[in-house]
C-alpha cells in the first residue's frame, strides 16, 4: 500500500488487487449481505469487494434486475467535490414503483418534493430517525441507513434477492470475482501517493483496533484510509464500527441527555410495541443516543416506567387515570393497569328479535313463542320471560307482546309489561315510567328492566352479584360469549335456532322450523331502497363521533333487515338502539331531529328529550317523595316545574292481550288424557289445560306458570309423568337434547375438552384442559382462541399470536395483494418460536429460512410438539393456529388472550380493551395501511353462497352456526369484482366446511361445478370376481365387466377410471334398505371423458351417458353409496331414482336389480373402490378427502405420536400399506427398518401434484315456469317471456322413414324436438336386407358377412344353405340414431368408396364378406323388375286379406310388392313373403295375427307356444327376470315363441321353460336346480352338490359307517387314504411321533443323543453316549516345575488337563536352637519353595542360675543363641523393654506374631511402643480376622504359604452365575449356556474355573430358509448310533450314522377333471449323498478293513 512515483504499486499491505490497488476483498463476518458506501468514493459490494471509485455523477447503487418495476436506489455524488470527500454534499434517492421519489438529504427527507416529518409510513416503507441516521425499512425487503453528514449509506437485503441485483452494490451472489464485471469499471487511482501512508493507515492493525479484527476485516478500511489520505492530507481515516459493541475512545459531542454509543440497535426499544428485527435489518448503528436503559421518546430520553399510554389516539402521561366503564385504568410504563371489577351486564331484545346477551353475543332467530329471557342459574330467585307474536306487514316477523318477571317462583310476585304500555304487577316492585316511551322496573336484588313498548325494545340489566349465575336467552354473564348458548340440558347449543327453541316455555306453541338465514330484503324487494338509504345514516356524520368507540356494522345490518321487514317503526327502533349504546360513551345523538320519519310528537304540555326521566315530575311525587336514580331514556316528559297527572294501572290482563292457540285434538295417544277447557266438571281441566302442562322441557326450565295464562285444551300426561313429543316419560327417563339430536339416559358424548353423560334430561359433564384454535381466512375474518368472531381489514403485517410466557412465540400474517389488483390472494406468514424464524412469503408452502415443514392436503402444517403449537396454512388466505392448554392466559394479539373469556378479547398491547375490531386490529400492526372494498354484487354473491344454506351442508347446520360464514361469504364474493371471484367464494365455503370438519362433521361439498372435480381416480372392482372391474366403451357407452390384471392399465377405448363426485341430485330420499347416516349420494364421472357419467335408465340398464340438464338424468346418475355394506372394505351402490335397486354384477354385464335377501345377491352387489394403479410394491398413494387427519406414520415419526393433536384438514394425503411408513424424501412407503437416517429436525414431506380447483361454472339465471314450453327468464333484472317452441331450429313434424318404421326423438326435448329415422337394419327370411338408411339388396351366397362395424365392435351374420321353402324369423340390427340419412353413401365399401346407383350390389355384398367362409353360391338376384314390367297381382292378392288391412296405411301393398317382385322367381314362398311384410309392419307397432295351424304355421320347440305379437326385446329368463326391459331396446313388435304361464326361459336363447324356483342354480351340465336340491355330479356318484339359494356348494359323501382299524403300536394314529373302489377313503394306522410320551433326555457335556427303534413301537428310545468329538480340550502351558496331567471329572465323558507339581528334590534344612524354619517370599508361588532358618533370639533356651548368681552370655557369630553360664556379678534388676506373651515368650516392640486356626481365623499379636505402667512392659495388641468369610460360594479358602502372612487366598473350584430370576447357580468347568443373546463358558484357567461371556452373534436372517413346523418334527437330518456288521467284520464300537427323519405332507383331494381322488404324498428323503469310510475289525483274520458307506448331505420333503 505504498505510494510510488512509478506506475507500479505494492498491494501486499491490503491484500488488494488491481494495478492501482483499487479493489480489496473483505472476507469478514460483518458483511452479512450489506452494501456500503462512504466518503463519496468508497464502496463495498454485498459480496464484500471494496473498491475506490472517484466518480462525481449520479450512480445506481441498487436495483432488481429481474423485476424492473420494483424501483431502485440511486446515490448523487457531489459534482464539485474536491479534496475533502467527507465534507462534500451527497444525497440518496429511492425511486418507488408507484412513481414516487424519496430523497434523503444531509438534513432533511422529502417525498415528491414535500418535506417529511419522521417517523413516517409510505406504503410498505417505514422511515424513522435513529441518532444521526435516517432508517428506511421495507419488511422482508431491505433496510437502508443514511448518515447525511458524512454521506454514508448502508443497505442490507433480504435473502430472497440473492443473485437478482445489479448496480454499484454488485450482484449479491456470494462471488466477489464477478462484481466488477457487472457493476463498474474501476477508475485508476491518482498519479502519486503521499508519503507515510503506510505509517498512518497501519494504525488500524494495532490496538485498540486489533480486538475487532476477528469480526471486521481492516483491509478494506486501510485501503479507504490510503485513498482518503491521497486526496485529503488533513483527513486521517474513517472506519465503520458496527459490531460487537467495540468501544474506541474518540471525543464525540452529543446533546444534553444523550451519549455517544458505538452500537445502537436498528430495532431500538420504544414505548410502543416492540418491532421484529429480521432478515434485512442492519445489526446496529453508531451515534448519539439515550444511555443504556432509557428509551428515546418524542426528542428526549425517558425511563420505561415513564412511557405514556395511548387511548383512542390520545396519549396520557404515566400515572394518568381514566374511567373504563366501572373500572379505573392507570398508565404505568406505557401500559394501562386496570382494576378488575365486574361491571353490570346488559341484555337487550330489539327489533325483529335481535338478542344481545349479557356478554355481548348478538344473534337472531324467528322467535314467535314464549321464551325464558333470563333466570337465576343456582336458585329460583327470578325468571324473566317474553311473549312474542307475529308482526309486520306480512306477519313474517316477530315482536314482543309482553314481558313477565316472577320472583322466588311465586305467582303472587309477578309483574307483566304488555305491548300497549299497561302494567300488571305485585306490590314488591319499584315501577317507574321514565318517559312516554319507557317503563322501568327495579328490584332490590340487582335486576333492572327497561321496556319501550312503542319500539319493541327491551333492556335487562343485572349487577355484578349475578355474574356467572344466569341462564336463558341472555346467556351466562361470565364474560365468555362461547357458552352463552347454554341450554337447559347443560350443553352449549351450536345455532341460535336450536338455542332459542331450547328455552321455549309454552308447549302449545309449535316449534319454528329451522330455515336458512335469508335476508329479509330479498323477500321485501319494495323496501330495499328505503331501508338502504335510511339505515346508511348510521355510517354517516350524524353518528361519526361514536364510530371510534362502537362499530356501527352490526347495527346497520340489523337496521336494514328490520326495516325491510316492518318498515319505519323498526327503522327508528334500530337507530334508537345504536344511539342508546353511544350514550354509554357520553355521546348524546339526537337523531330524531335529523331523521324526519322518526320524529316524536309529544302532547301539547310535554316536551321530548334524548335522556330524560319523569321521576319527581308526577303529581304523586308531591305527597310521597320518590327516590330517583340516574337513569334516563328518550321520550316525552313534563317540562321542568310542571307535573304529570297520571293513573296507576291495577287491573288484570285485558281479554285478548295474550292469545295462545291450540288445535284441541280430541283423540289422544294411549296413556294420555284430554283436557277440555270448556268442560267445567273435569277436575283436571280446572286449571289452564295444557298451557302449563309438565313436559321434559318445562321440567328443566323450572318456570312458574303465570297466573294470567289462558286455558288451552289438549292432551296431557297423567300426574307424575312428563310429556316429550307424543310420549309420557318418568322424570328420570327424559332424554337430553343437543344439536338437534336426542340422547337418552346413559348416552355419552365426548371430545378432547369434555366427557358428558345424559342423566335426568341433563348432561353431567367432566371438563378437562384442551387445545384451542384460532382461525383467519379471507382478507378480514378472524375467530379467536376463545371463539370471538370479528372482521378486521388491513393490508399490513399484524400479530395473530404473541406470547407473554417464558417461551418466545409469535405468529405474524400479512395480506398479499396479488398483481396490484386489490384482491387478496394469500397471506404471508412469519412464525417466531424460541428466537427461530420461519417465513412463508409465497404460495409454495416452503419457508425461506432453513426449516422443514409438513404439507398435508391443502394445508402446510408447522408443528412444534414440545411447545404444543400447530400452525396450518392453506397457502392462500386461511391460517389456523392451534395451541395447547399450557398457553392459557399467556397469549395476546388478534387471536386473543386464550383465557376462556371473550369480554376482554380485544385487548391492545397497552392492556386496554377497544370497542371496535378495526381499532383493535390496528393496535397489533407494524404500519398503518388503509384499504377499500369493491362495490357489492349481491345477486351473484347470494346465488353462489346459497350453497352454504343448501342441503349440501344440512348435516352440519345443527352443529356449526352457518350465519357468520354465510355473511362472510357474501362480503368476500362481493369484494372480488376484479378477478378471483371463485377463489374468494371457494375459500369462504371451505372455511365453513373446515369448521364442520373440526367439529366432527365431514362434508363432501366439492363437485365438478363447485371448486373441485371430486375424489379419484377410482376403479370399481367386483367382490364376485376380484379380477373384474367396471368398464365402459368410450364410443358406445356400453358398461360391462372386464377381467384384467390388477396392475394393468385399461385397453384403448375402454374407460375404467372414474371420479366420485357429490351426487348430481342431492335431495335426499329414503333408502330402501339402509337407514344409516353413513350413506352419501355420489355420481361417477369418467376420468378420460369428462361430462360423461354412469347413468341407470328406468329399466335398470347402466350406460355411460353425457350430462343432461334434466332432473331425470340427475336422478339416474346419482347413487347412494353405502360404505362397508356387508363386508368391510366393500361398498354397495343403490339407485337414487329407484330406491331398493342396487348395482348388480352378473358377468359380463351390470344392471340394477331389486334387493333380495340372499348371499348371492350380496356378493354380486359389492364393489371395492380403489385409487389409481401403482406398480407392485409398497408405494404411497395420495388420496383426496374432505375431512381427514393429517397424522400419518413417517420415517422421522414411525409411531405418529407427535402429530396426534393436529386437527383434521381437507386435501390430498398419503396412504401407506400396513407395516410401512412414509419416507418423506423419496415419497415412497418403506419398511421402518429401511428408513434412511434423519437429522434431528423434522423433515419436509413433499406434497403430491396439486389438485386443480376448477372455476365453478356460472349458474343459470332463475326462471319462473309459465307452461311446458313457455317460461319467464330473468335478463338484466327484467322478466322476459320466452317460447322455446317458436325458437326451435328443427322441423316439428317427424319425417317419413318408409320401411324403417316410425321416426324417433333423438334429443328428448318435447318443446324443440329433433326427429330422425331409426337406425335399424333388417334381414328378412328371403335374405333381403334393408340397410340403416332404407336401401335394399339381396344375398345369394352362403357365407359369413359383416353386418355392422363400429370402432370397438363388429357384428357379423352367418348365412347357411337351406331349403327354399324354409321359414325363419326376421333378424334386425338396431343402433342409436345418428343424424340425417343419405342414401347416396349407404353402400360404402370397406375402402371408403361408394357404390354407384347403377352398379350391381354384388360388389358391395362381396366386399363385406368374411374371407374364406363361402360354402354355397347361388345365382345373382339383381333383377330390374317392378310391378309395371311384372305381375304383382299374386302379391297384392295376398295382402288384401283383412288380417293385413291395419298395416296398409303404414306399409302400402304396392310399395312392398315392388320389392317382392324382384325376388319372386327366386323365393317363391308366400309364407316367407308375408312374414317379411308382417316384420315391416311390426316396426310401426301394428299387430297382425295371420298365421294358422294350416296356413304358414310357426313351429315352436318343446313346451313353448306361438304368439303373433311380442315386444321386440329379450324374453324373460332367469338372468333378467328381476328388472324391466329397456324401452329403447323394445321398440316395435315381433312374433315368436313364449313359455307357458308361470314359467320362464332358463337362458335368454334357450328353449327350456322352467319354473322360477329352478332359476336358483345351474349345474355343470346346464341343468337348472332349485333351492335345496341335491344331485350327483360324477359317474361313480361320489361327487355331490346342493343348491343353496343361488350358490352351488359341495356335499360330502356320508362315510360315517366305514370301519376303523385298531392300532396296537405305541405312537400310532389312524389316517384316511383314498381308494378308487369306494367313495369313502380307507383308514390305516401310521406312526405319529408327536403322540410319544418320552422326550429326549438332556445330554451332558461330551455326550450325544442316540435313538433306537423297536418293532413294537413307533416311539424311539433315547440314550446319551460319549462322543469324543464333542469334547474340546487344550493342553495348558505348565511351568518348569509342573507336569500336565489328564483327569476326568465325575460322570464326564471328556478328559481335562491340569498342571500338577512334581515331587521336590531338596529337603528343608535342620534349624538349631533359636532358629525357625521360614520360606523365601520370592518362591512362595513355586511348587518347591526355598526354605531357610531364621534366627529369632526369643526362641533361645534360658539358663536358670542359683540365687546370688546371674546368667553370663557369650555370643557367637555362627550361632543364634549365646553360650550362657552362671556367674556372680553384682547387678540391679531392670524390666526389659519387651511385650510379655504369657508363657509363650516375649516380643520386642514392632514384632508381630501370626497364628492360623483350622476354622480360617487369623490371630495377630503386635508388640506396641506403648508402655504399660502397671506391669512395666510394653502393651501387646491382639486382632482377629476371619479370612474364609471373603470367599464366594464357588471358592474355597487356601491358607497362605508364608506363615507370616495373615490371610491366604480364595480359589475358584466352579463358576458362579446369577440368573434373571435372581437365583444363583454353580457350574463345573466345561459347561456352556446361552442367556439374553450372550454365551457363557465355564473354563478352567490358571486361576481356577472362570466364567467367560461374549455376545452371541446370530447369522443374517433369511426368511426363505425358514421351515414351518406345524405339530411335530419336520423333515431333517438325525444321527443314529449303530454297530456296522459286514460278514464277520464289525465296527469296534457304535458308529454315528446320519439319516433322514421327520414329517412330510400328504393328502387325497377330489379332482373333477378325472372324476376321482388325486393322491399325493411326499417323503422325507435325502437331497444329496456323500461317501464316508468306517474301519471294521474282521475276526477271521484279525485285520482291520476300510468300509465305505453313504450319508445324506441334506434332507427335505420330496415326491415319492
Amino acid at each position: 500500500g505504498q505510494c510510488y512515483l512509478t506506475e507500479s504499486c505494492d498491494c501486499s499491505l491490503f491484500q488488494a488487487t488491481g494495478h492501482r490497488c483499487q479493489t480489496v476483498p473483505n472476507l469478514g463476518f460483518e458483511r452479512e449481505m450489506t452494501c456500503r458506501t462512504w466518503g463519496q468514493y468508497n464502496f463495498e459490494t454485498f459480496d464484500g469487494l471494496y473498491f475506490h471509485f472517484p466518480g462525481r455523477c449520479t450512480y445506481t447503487l441498487l436495483r432488481d434486475c429481474e423485476e424492473t418495476t420494483q424501483g431502485s436506489i440511486v446515490v448523487h455524488n457531489d459534482p464539485n467535490c474536491g479534496s475533502a470527500p467527507y465534507a462534500c454534499q451527497r444525497s440518496v434517492s429511492l425511486f418507488l414503483p408507484w412513481d414516487g421519489e424519496i430523497q434523503l438529504h444531509a438534513a432533511s427527507v422529502t417525498f415528491k418534493g414535500q418535506s417529511l416529518q419522521l417517523p413516517h409510513h409510505i406504503h410498505e416503507l417505514h422511515l424513522e430517525q435513529i441518532s444521526q441516521y435516517v432508517l428506511v425499512t421495507q419488511q422482508q425487503g431491505f433496510t437502508l441507513a443514511w448518515e447525511g453528514r458524512s454521506g454514508s449509506v448502508y443497505i442490507k437485503l433480504s435473502p430472497e434477492f440473492v443473485g437478482r441485483t445489479c448496480g454499484l452494490c454488485g450482484n449479491f451472489n456470494a462471488d466477489i470475482q464477478d462484481d466488477l464485471k457487472t457493476s463498474y469499471e474501476a477508475f485508476l487511482f491518482g498519479l502519486f501517493w503521499l508519503q507515510k501512508v503506510e505509517e498512518v493507515c497501519a494504525a488500524l492493525l494495532d490496538p485498540p483496533f486489533q480486538s475487532c479484527h476477528d469480526f471486521v476485516s481492516p483491509l478494506s478500511y486501510m485501503a479507504s484510509c490510503s485513498n482518503d489520505l491521497c486526496i485529503d492530507c488533513n483527513y486521517f481515516y474513517f472506519i465503520l464500527l458496527e459490531t460487537q459493541g467495540f468501544d474506541y475512545t474518540t471525543v464525540k459531542q452529543c446533546p444534553l441527555g444523550l451519549q455517544y454509543r458505538e452500537c445502537i440497535s436498528c430495532c431500538p426499544e420504544t414505548c410502543n410495541l416492540e418491532r421484529t428485527c429480521i432478515d434485512s435489518k442492519l445489526a446496529c448503528l453508531d451515534g448519539c443516543y439515550c444511555p443504556e436503559g432509557l428509551i428515546y421518546e418524542e426528542g428526549s430520553c425517558v425511563a420505561p416506567a415513564d412511557c405514556p399510554c395511548e387511548y383512542h389516539g390520545m396519549f396520557y402521561p404515566s400515572g394518568q387515570t381514566l374511567q373504563e366503564e366501572c373500572n379505573n385504568c392507570t398508565c404505568v410504563g406505557g401500559v394501562w393497569n386496570c382494576t378488575d371489577h365486574t361491571c353490570p351486564g346488559e341484555c337487550s331484545v330489539t327489533g325483529d328479535m335481535y338478542f344481545q346477551s349479557f356478554d355481548g353475543r348478538i344473534f337472531t332467530f324467528p322467535a314467535t313463542c314464549q321464551y325464558v329471557l333470563a333466570k337465576s342459574r343456582n336458585s329460583g330467585k327470578f325468571a324473566v320471560t317474553i311473549q312474542n307474536a307475529p308482526c309486520g306487514a306480512n306477519l313474517d316477523g316477530a315482536c314482543i307482546q309482553s314481558v313477565n318477571l316472577v320472583i322466588d317462583e311465586d305467582p303472587r310476585t309477578e309483574i307483566t309489561l304488555s305491548h300497549v304500555g299497561e302494567v300488571f304487577m305485585a306490590d314488591i316492585f319499584h315501577i317507574q315510567e321514565l318517559s312516554s316511551m319507557f317503563l322501568q322496573v327495579r328490584t332490590a336484588f340487582g335486576l333492572h328492566l327497561q321496556y319501550s313498548w312503542t319500539e319493541f325494545r327491551l333492556y335487562l340489566q343485572a349487577d355484578e352479584t349475578w355474574k356467572d349465575d344466569t341462564v336463558g336467552l341472555c346467556g351466562t354473564f361470565n364474560g365468555n360469549t362461547q357458552d352463552d348458548f347454554l341450554s337447559p340440558s347443560g350443553m352449549i347449543e351450536s345455532t341460535p335456532h336450536l338455542f332459542g327453541n331450547a328455552w321455549k316455555v309454552s308447549s302449545a306453541c309449535s316449534l319454528s322450523l329451522s330455515s336458512p338465514p335469508l335476508d329479509p330484503c330479498d323477500t321485501h324487494q319494495q323496501a330495499v331502497t328505503y331501508a338502504s338509504e335510511m339505515c346508511d345514516v348510521l355510517n354517516q356524520d350524524l353518528f361519526a363521533a361514536c364510530h371510534e368507540y362502537l362499530s356501527p356494522t352490526p347495527f346497520h345490518l340489523q337496521c336494514r333487515a328490520d326495516t325491510c321487514r316492518c318498515g319505519t317503526p323498526c327503522l327508528c327502533s334500530a337507530l334508537a338502539h345504536y344511539a342508546r349504546h353511544c350514550r354509554r360513551f357520553s355521546f348524546i345523538i339526537d337523531f330524531r331531529a335529523h331523521v324526519s320519519d322518526c320524529a316524536v310528537t309529544c302532547p301539547a304540555t310535554m316536551q321530548y328529550g334524548t335522556c330524560v326521566s319523569a321521576c319527581q315530575r308526577r303529581c304523586s311525587s308531591l305527597s310521597v317523595p320518590q327516590h330517583c336514580g340516574g337513569d334516563c331514556e328518550e321520550g316525552c316528559v313534563c317540562p321542568q316545574g310542571s307535573f304529570y297527572n297520571h293513573r296507576t294501572h291495577t287491573s288484570d290482563y285485558e281479554p285478548g292481550d295474550v292469545i295462545l292457540t291450540s288445535a284441541g285434538v280430541q283423540l289422544c295417544p294411549p296413556g294420555q288424557l284430554h283436557l277440555n277447557c270448556s268442560d267445567g266438571e273435569n277436575s283436571q281441566s280446572a286449571g289452564r289445560g295444557v298451557a302449563c302442562e309438565r313436559t321434559c322441557e318445562s321440567y328443566l326450565l323450572n318456570i312458574t306458570c303465570s297466573a294470567h295464562e289462558p286455558c288451552v285444551s289438549g292432551c296431557a300426561c297423567p300426574p307424575g309423568l312428563l310429556k316429550h313429543g307424543d310420549e309420557c316419560f318418568e322424570p328420570d327417563a327424559c332424554p337430553c337434547l343437543w344439536k338437534g339430536k336426542e340422547y337418552f339416559p346413559g348416552d355419552r358424548v365426548s371430545s378432547p375438552c369434555y366427557q358428558c353423560v345424559c342423566q335426568h334430561g341433563m348432561f353431567q359433564c367432566v371438563f378437562r384442559p384442551c387445545p384451542s384454535m384460532c382461525t383467519t381466512y379471507g382478507d378480514r375474518h378472524y375467530r379467536t382462541f376463545d371463539g370471538l368472531l370479528f372482521d378486521y381489514v388491513g393490508a399490513c403485517k399484524v400479530y395473530l399470536v404473541k406470547s407473554s410466557a417464558d417461551v418466545m412465540l409469535s405468529v405474524l400474517v400479512e395480506n398479499v395483494d396479488c398483481f396490484d389488483s386489490g384482491i387478496i390472494c394469500r397471506k404471508s406468514l412469519l412464525i417466531n418460536i424460541r428466537g427461530s424464524f420461519i417465513s412463508f412469503d409465497d404460495d409454495s408452502g416452503k419457508p425461506v429460512s432453513q426449516m422443514f415443514i409438513w404439507p398435508a392436503g391443502y394445508f402446510t402444517i408447522i408443528h412444534f410438539p414440545e411447545e404444543d403449537v400447530t400452525v396450518l396454512w392453506d397457502r392462500k388466505t386461511t391460517v389456523h393456529v392451534q395451541v395447547g392448554p399450557r398457553w392459557q392466559g399467556k397469549l395476546s394479539g388478534l387471536c386473543g388472550n386464550f383465557d376462556l373469556k371473550t369480554i376482554n378479547e380485544m385487548r391492545t398491547p397497552d392492556n386496554i380493551d377497544l370497542p371496535t375490531p378495526q381499532e383493535f386490529g390496528n393496535s397489533w400492526t407494524a404500519m398503518e395501511v388503509s384499504g377499500a372494498l369493491s362495490p357489492l354484487r349481491e345477486p351473484f354473491a347470494k346465488r353462489q353462497c346459497g350453497v352454504l344454506l343448501s342441503e349440501v351442508f344440512q348435516t352440519c347446520h345443527p352443529v356449526v352456526d352457518v350465519t357468520w360464514f354465510y355473511m362472510n361469504c357474501l362480503a368476500d364474493t362481493c369484494a372480488c369484482s376484479r378477478g378471483g371471484d371463485c377463489e374468494c367464494f371457494c375459500t369462504s365455503v371451505a372455511a365453513y366446511a373446515g369448521r364442520c370438519c373440526h367439529e366432527g362433521v365431514p362434508i363432501d361439498w366439492r363437485s365438478p361445478s363447485l371448486c373441485l372435480l371430486g375424489k379419484g381416480p377410482l376403479r370399481l372392482w367386483t367382490f364376485w370376481d376380484q379380477t373384474s372391474l367396471l368398464a365402459a366403451s368410450r364410443s358406445s357407452g356400453f358398461v360391462f365387466l372386464q377381467r384384467v390384471n390388477t396392475s394393468a392399465s385399461a385397453a384403448p377405448g375402454i374407460l375404467s377410471e372414474f371420479m366420485m363426485t357429490p351426487g348430481l341430485k342431492t335431495k335426499a330420499v329414503n333408502s330402501y334398505f339402509f337407514l344409516s347416516t353413513d350413506a352419501s349420494r355420489v355420481s361417477f364421472e369418467a376420468v378420460d371423458r369428462p361430462n360423461y357419467f354412469l347413468h341407470a335408465s328406468a329399466s335398470g340398464q347402466v350406460r355411460l351417458a353425457k350430462w343432461e340438464g334434466s332432473d331425470a338424468f340427475w336422478d339416474g346418475a346419482t347413487f347412494v353409496l353405502h360404505r362397508n355394506t356387508w363386508i368391510s372394505g366393500y361398498d354397495s351402490l343403490e339407485s337414487h331414482a329407484k330406491p331398493g335397486f342396487f348395482l348388480h354384477a352378473t358377468p359380463p354385464r351390470l344392471h340394477l336389480l331389486k334387493f333380495r335377501h340372499s348371499y348371492g345377491f350380496r356378493k354380486a352387489s359389492l364393489f371395492r373402490l380403489t385409487g389409481q394403479n401403482t406398480p407392485p410394491g409398497p408405494r404411497c398413494q395420495w388420496r383426496y378427502d374432505s375431512c381427514i387427519s393429517p397424522c400419518f406414520r413417517t420415517c422421522s415419526d414411525p409411531s405418529a405420536d407427535s402429530c396426534v393433536t393436529i386437527p383434521q384438514v381437507e386435501g390430498c394425503l398419503p396412504v401407506c400399506p400396513p407395516n410401512t411408513v412414509l419416507d418423506e424424501i423419496t415419497r415412497r412407503c418403506v419398511h421402518v427398518e429401511d428408513s434412511p437416517p434423519r437429522p434431528e429436525q423434522p423433515l419436509v414431506i413433499l406434497a403430491p401434484p396439486p389438485l386443480n380447483r376448477p372455476t365453478p361454472s356460472t349458474p343459470r339465471s332463475p326462471s319462473l315456469q309459465f307452461d311446458e314450453c313457455t317460461k319467464y327468464i330473468c335478463v338484466n333484472n327484467q322478466l322476459i317471456l320466452f317460447n322455446k317452441s317458436q325458437s326451435c331450429p328443427f322441423t316439428a313434424e317427424p319425417p317419413n322413414c318408409g320401411l324403417l318404421g316410425f321416426a324417433v326423438l333423438v334429443n328428448g326435448d318435447k318443446c324443440c324436438p329433433k326427429w330422425d329415422c331409426p337406425c335399424r337394419c333388417s334381414m328378412f327370411p328371403d335374405l333381403n336386407v334393408i340397410t340403416f338408411d332404407g336401401d335394399s339388396f339381396a344375398i345369394f351366397k352362403a357365407a359369413s358377412y359383416i353386418v355392422a362395424q363400429l370402432p370397438n365392435e363388429t357384428l357379423s351374420v352367418l348365412i347357411q344353405e337351406c331349403p327354399a321353402d324354409s321359414d325363419r324369423p326376421v333378424s334386425t340390427v338396431t343402433n342409436p340414431p345418428s343424424g340425417s340419412r343419405y342414401l347416396t353413401n349407404d353402400l360404402t365399401l370397406p375402402n371408403g368408396s361408394v357404390l354407384g346407383v347403377s352398379q350391381d350390389p354384388v360388389l358391395f355384398i362381396d366386399s363385406w364378406q368374411v374371407p374364406n367362409t363361402t360354402s354355397y353360391v347361388s345365382y345373382s338376384r339383381r333383377r330390374e323388375h317392378n310391378c309395371s314390367t311384372s305381375d304383382c297381382s299374386h302379391c297384392l292378392a295376398m295382402l288384401e286379406d283383412n288380417a293385413f288391412t291395419p298395416c296398409h296405411a303404414f306399409v302400402p301393398p304396392s310399395t312392398f310388392c315392388e320389392v317382392w317382385v324382384r325376388d319372386s322367381e327366386y323365393v317363391n314362398n308366400h309364407c316367407v313373403a308375408l312374414a317379411a311384410y308382417v316384420a315391416i309392419c311390426h316396426k310401426f307397432s301394428v299387430c297382425i295375427e295371420w298365421r294358422r295351424p294350416d296356413y304358414c304355421p310357426f313351429v315352436c320347440p318343446g313346451s313353448l307356444s306361438y304368439q303373433a305379437c311380442l315386444p321386440a326385446c329379450t324374453s324373460q329368463s332367469c338372468p333378467n327376470h328381476d328388472f324391466d326391459s329397456d324401452p329403447d331396446h323394445c321398440s316395435g313388435l315381433t312374433e315368436g315363441c313364449v313359455c307357458p304361464e308361470g314359467t320362464l326361459l332358463h337362458r335368454p336363447y334357450s328353449a327350456l321353460c322352467i319354473s322360477l324356483e329352478k332359476c336358483a342354480c345351474t349345474d355343470s351340465g346346464g341343468i337348472p336346480r332349485s333351492h335345496g336340491e341335491v344331485w350327483k355330479a360324477s359317474q361313480d356318484g361320489c361327487c355331490m352338490y346342493r343348491c343353496d339359494n343361488d350358490t352351488i356348494v359341495p356335499v360330502e359323501y356320508d362315510c360315517s359307517s366305514a370301519p376303523a382299524p385298531v392300532c396296537h403300536r405305541t405312537g400310532e394314529m389312524i389316517i384316511s387314504m383314498s381308494d378308487d373302489t369306494s367313495c369313502c377313503p380307507h383308514k390305516v394306522c401310521v406312526c405319529n411321533q408327536t403322540l410319544c410320551d418320552r422326550f429326549p433326555p438332556e445330554c451332558k457335556y461330551g455326550e450325544k443323543l442316540v435313538s433306537y427303534f423297536r418293532p413294537e413301537s413307533c416311539c424311539p428310545d433315547y440314550v446319551c453316549e460319549c462322543d469324543p468329538e464333542r469334547c474340546e480340550s487344550e493342553l495348558p502351558a505348565c511351568r518348569d516345575d509342573q507336569t500336565p496331567v489328564a483327569t476326568r471329572a465325575d460322570g464326564s465323558c471328556c478328559l481335562a488337563h491340569i498342571c500338577m507339581c512334581s515331587s521336590c528334590v531338596e529337603r528343608p534344612p535342620s534349624c538349631r536352637d533359636g532358629e525357625v524354619l521360614s520360606v523365601d517370599s520370592n518362591s512362595t508361588d513355586r511348587c518347591c519353595p526355598s526354605y531357610q532358618c531364621v534366627c529369632e533370639p526369643y526362641r533361645c533356651p534360658q539358663l536358670t542360675c542359683p540365687v546370688g548368681m546371674s546368667v553370663v552370655s557369650v555370643s557367637s557369630p555362627d550361632l543364634c543363641c549365646p553360650n550362657q553360664t552362671c556367674g556372680t556379678i553384682p547387678t540391679r534388676c531392670l524390666r526389659e523393654g519387651v511385650c510379655v506373651f504369657g508363657e509363650r515368650g516375649l516380643l520386642r516392640p514392632g514384632q508381630t506374631l501370626v497364628e492360623h486356626g483350622d476354622d480360617g481365623l487369623c490371630y495377630s499379636r503386635h508388640c506396641s511402643q506403648v508402655l504399660d505402667p502397671a506391669s512395666g512392659f510394653y502393651l501387646l495388641r491382639i486382632s482377629t480376622v476371619n479370612c474364609s468369610a471373603h470367599c464366594h460360594p464357588n471358592q474355597i479358602y487356601v491358607p497362605p504359604k508364608d506363615q507370616s502372612t495373615c490371610c491366604g487366598e480364595c480359589k475358584n473350584i466352579s463358576c458362579i452365575y446369577q440368573h434373571e430370576n435372581g437365583t444363583v447357580g454353580l457350574y463345573k468347568p466345561g459347561r456352556s449356556w446361552v442367556s439374553n443373546c450372550k454365551k457363557f463358558d465355564c473354563s478352567d484357567t490358571s486361576f481356577g474355573p472362570t466364567l467367560i461371556s461374549y455376545s452371541y452373534s446370530c447369522p443374517p436372517f433369511n426368511e426363505t430358509e425358514c421351515m414351518k413346523v406345524k405339530d411335530g418334527k419336520s423333515c431333517q437330518k438325525v444321527t443314529v448310533r449303530m454297530t456296522i456288521r459286514k460278514n464277520d467284520c464289525r465296527s469296534n464300537r457304535p458308529v454315528n450314522i446320519v439319516s433322514c427323519d421327520g414329517k412330510c405332507p400328504s393328502a387325497s383331494i377330489y379332482n373333477y377333471n378325472i372324476n376321482t381322488y388325486a393322491r399325493f404324498c411326499k417323503c422325507c428323503r435325502e437331497t444329496g449323498l456323500q461317501r464316508r469310510s468306517v474301519q471294521l475289525y474282521c475276526s477271521s483274520n484279525a485285520t482291520w478293513v476300510s468300509y465305505s458307506i453313504q450319508e445324506p448331505t441334506d434332507c427335505s420333503c420330496q415326491w415319492s
